[in-house]
């Protein structure tokens, strides 16, 4: 759920593209852009920091093309 959803503010179609790079992200690399081993730590995860895929060796992203990332850092 994107941060502005969570707060209960005002939302456009940007909160669903951010949905989007969260459920590609875990369907391309099996894992979650944010951490957390309940809802709450999640919830303050996504509130905390701006994920980002980043291809370095040892990432999930490391085998796949810059578009791919691109693709994910512009969605979230």
């Amino acid at each position: 759920m994107a941060p502005e959803v969570m707060l209960n503010r005002n939302h456009d179609c940007s909160s669903d593209f951010f949905a989007l790079g969260v459920i590609a992200c875990e369907l391309m690399t099996g894992v979650r852009p944010y951490t957390g081993k309940n809802k709450d730590k999640l919830r303050e995860d996504i509130m905390k920091r701006q994920a980002t895929a980043e291809a370095e060796p040892g990432t999930p992203w490391s085998d796949y093309p810059p578009e791919a990332l691109d693709f994910i850092n512009q969605c979230l």
